[in-house]
């Protein structure tokens, strides 16, 4: 009797071994998929980060042309006109 009585608790424990198993597998499964998504998160937000910089690069440089257009005697007269506007 007592083998008999050692092998129900054996295949609990078997069971349970398997049950955290799985649970192993799916929580290391979905880590790696939110790992996955994170870094293409990530790779999204740099990637708008580069193209805002470049954007950004591109009008500092229209505005340069612009000031050099103008020239430094009509620069002056708009610097009045904004302290008018105050």
């Amino acid at each position: 009797m007592s083998a008999s009585g050692g092998v129900p608790g054996n295949s609990a424990a078997v069971g349970e071994e398997e049950n955290t198993a799985d649970l192993n597998a799916f929580v290391e499964g979905l880590l790696s998929e939110m790992q996955q998504k994170f870094q293409q998160m990530s790779d999204q937000i740099i990637g708008r980060l580069d193209e805002m910089g470049q954007r950004v690069d591109e009008l500092e440089h229209n505005i340069t042309q612009l000031m050099q257009q103008v020239g430094p005697e009509d620069k002056d007269t708009g610097d009045q006109e904004v302290k008018r506007e105050k």
